[in-house]
């Protein structure tokens, strides 16, 4: 509006000094001077000559009144533009650490959406934690302090297209036409968000996490590449404190289903679907119950998970387990090593099939921490041997072979018994001890 105004007054004063050069030229091409002397002669007994002068003067303070008045509204309209940009940067970024915000981030991806110029760029979401013991001390104003120090060291690292997003979280992009090894970038920045900061005489340590996602190798819309980095920070946040991940595909489906098992773990509390089974304490010293403890069953009636058999090669006795997909009621529990063990067990033992293969991510380190724990083999990694949902993937494979199995099987049998397992089905001895005492 400023803007708009301003070019309206010029537009006037334009009109203005044309309407005077056409005056000007008319006077000169019919002599009006000697006209208007003839005229003042004539009529000189109604002071007419007097009346002109002092109309001719007023025009001319008035002119000049104009022109001051023009000059003192250009001054507010420029201090109004001024006041908007400030009142629009305030609204685009991060009091703070100064850093573009949210709104910034939304424009900035609109105009990215027009001219593509994120092309090879690597989305980096990085949060902040272990406040307490300066909340504690110091109180919760010196988190603000905190912030400016984080946003200048991650500014360091990223010079351009650093945002500061809610809460204790930072979204930075970096380019990576040279192919940068992202994993150990993002190892940088956990080590120089997390060196020592001194607040106030005492010097504090916090924690990150970092999670990063590729464009447009893992996706070519930005939007997403962003809620990919997203899910990656997620999943280094449950490894634990100071982790780096990049995104695999695998992780978004992790989180669909933990958000479902969440959402049917409420149903089932307000249908009430649980059965409680109780059983006493008993101190073995004096043979006397001190307590009970409850044991909460919730039959699902549906399936928590999923694996097959592929590959199937019955000339060579070959095959390969795959699309493993536990839910979270499966995880990480007995039934999901068992499942895998029947599955071993038919294959090697009752079809006597020679090998059984496991293959998975190079990046999905659950999977290769499952099949190392399971006894499988690494017998090499198929560098870019495929493209899974936008990621470029290199495959790791392990396996199983006939005369392994028979090792692999008794310790499975050892860990399975029940007698490793206590009242609350914790485990005494890992898997991993029953694989090194059956081999030697």
């Amino acid at each position: 509006m400023p803007s708009t105004l301003r070019t309206h007054i010029k537009k006037e004063f334009l009109l203005i000094g044309l309407i005077f050069l056409f005056a000007y030229l008319c006077s000169v091409m019919f002599n009006l001077s000697e006209s208007f002397f003839y005229f003042f002669s004539e009529y000189e007994k109604y002071n007419v000559d007097e009346v002109f002068i002092a109309i001719n003067i007023t025009g001319m303070v008035v002119f000049i009144y104009g022109l001051m008045r023009i000059n003192f509204m250009s001054k507010e309209i420029k201090k109004r533009i001024e006041a908007e940009k400030t009142v629009d940067w305030i609204s685009s970024h991060d009091v703070i650490t100064s850093l573009p915000n949210q709104k910034f981030l939304d424009s900035f991806l609109s105009r990215h959406a027009e001219n593509k110029q994120l092309a090879n760029h690597a989305a980096f979401s990085i949060e902040i934690n272990r406040f307490k013991d300066i909340n504690d001390l110091l109180g919760y104003e010196h988190r603000n302090e905190i912030f400016k120090i984080v946003g200048q060291r991650i500014s360091f690292i990223f010079p351009d297209n650093v945002f500061k997003l809610r809460g204790d979280e930072f979204l930075a992009f970096k380019s990576n036409k040279d192919k940068t090894d992202l994993f150990l970038l993002g190892e940088r920045i956990v080590s120089s968000l997390c060196s020592p900061i001194p607040i106030e005489g005492f010097t504090f340590n916090i924690a990150a996490n970092v999670g990063f996602s590729r464009f447009p190798e893992d996706s070519d819309d930005l939007r997403q590449v962003i809620q990919q980095s997203a899910c990656a920070l997620h999943m280094a946040k449950k490894a634990g404190r100071e982790q780096v991940m990049g995104f695999i595909p695998a992780m978004q489906d992790n989180l669909l289903a933990t958000a479902l098992f969440r959402s049917d773990f409420k149903k089932a509390l307000a249908n009430k679907a649980f059965t409680v089974h109780y059983q006493p304490l008993v101190d073995l010293r004096t043979s006397k119950t001190v307590g009970f403890e409850a044991l909460a069953r919730w039959e699902t009636g549906k399936a928590v998970g999923f694996v097959a058999l592929q590959r199937i090669d019955p000339d060579n006795g070959a095959v390969e387990i795959g699309w493993i997909n536990w839910s979270p009621l499966m995880k990480r529990t007995l039934c999901s090593t068992e499942a895998i063990y029947l599955l071993l067990d038919y294959v090697l033992g009752t079809l006597q099939y020679r090998r059984c293969a496991w293959k998975c991510d190079s990046l999905h380190e659950a999977a290769i921490k499952a099949a190392e724990r399971l006894g499988f083999h690494y017998e090499g990694t198929l560098r870019q041997q495929q493209i899974s949902k936008g990621h470029s993937r290199d495959t790791r494979w392990y396996s199983i072979i006939d005369s392994e199995w028979g090792v692999i099987n008794h310790a499975m049998h050892l860990w399975l018994n029940s007698a490793n397992f206590d009242d609350r089905g914790r485990q005494k001895q890992s898997l991993s001890a029953f694989m090194g005492l059956t081999s030697n």
